[in-house]
């Protein structure tokens, strides 16, 4: 695949050898003269180019930036290093790249996007292009980098009061510390017409040991753990998705 943006700017999702010296080169100097950039983790773009698992944009025929990722049962992609060459940062190429990439992930049925932000700075970027930021207590690791999200397709958004006879909800605490708590998050159950398929997927960020109950006609259907319910894989890696 590769996108032409305008008539100097194309972003290839299929490199060639060239393209990936090039990369390194820059890579190569940027680490030389400031001790920065991503040249110490060269062999992960190397694999990320063997694997195609890699973008490049290209401006006025040089290849001044990339992006890698590794996608997780098939709905959750994880951007694993974003970088633009340092004299062209600040101009848009990265905004071009990364949008790029989400409609390509789109393609590819992505649901959402999740990454760290690393260097710190890269945050406002991130921020900037529609990432949030998980939850609190959601994630089951301490990273020392802040990790944000991004869902990219159209999905059913949290409702404070329920207009169906059919629900889930969902707890920020273990079931043991929320039973006379309210439920942080809900979702109506709302069905494409003679299916039991939802018209928009629920997709949110959550953890294994959270609490979840669905309801049906005022009676509980199930209330467990996340990892447990209905006996079903709801939960892809680091967020709900049903």
């Amino acid at each position: 695949m590769q996108q032409y943006l305008d008539s100097e700017i194309t972003i290839s999702y299929n490199p060639t050898n060239q393209q990936f010296i090039e990369i390194e080169a820059w890579l190569f100097d940027e680490n030389k003269k400031k001790k920065e950039g991503f040249y110490k983790n060269l062999n992960f773009v190397k694999s990320a180019f063997d694997s195609h698992q890699i973008a490049v944009i290209t401006y006025k025929s040089m290849n001044i930036g990339f992006v890698t990722w590794f996608i997780y049962a098939d709905k959750i992609a994880t951007i694993e290093i974003a970088e633009i060459h340092p004299k062209y940062r600040k101009k848009g190429f990265g905004k071009k790249l990364i949008t790029s990439l989400i409609d390509y992930f789109i393609s590819k049925n992505v649901s959402v996007i999740k990454l760290q932000c690393a260097p710190a700075e890269s945050e406002k970027v991130w921020k900037k292009l529609g990432f949030i930021e998980f939850p609190n207590n959601c994630l089951e690791w301490n990273s020392e980098n802040k990790e944000l999200y991004k869902i990219i397709v159209p999905h059913s958004l949290p409702t404070s009061t329920t207009s169906t006879n059919e629900y889930i909800e969902l707890w920020d605490k273990e079931i043991y510390k929320s039973s006379n708590i309210i439920s942080k998050w809900k979702w109506d159950f709302n069905f494409i017409t003679n299916s039991n398929l939802l018209t928009l997927p629920i997709i949110h960020p959550c953890d294994q040991e959270w609490r979840i109950q669905w309801v049906k006609d005022k009676q509980i259907i199930q209330n467990d753990k996340v990892k447990y319910f209905n006996d079903q894989e709801i939960r892809l890696g680091d967020f709900l998705i049903i």
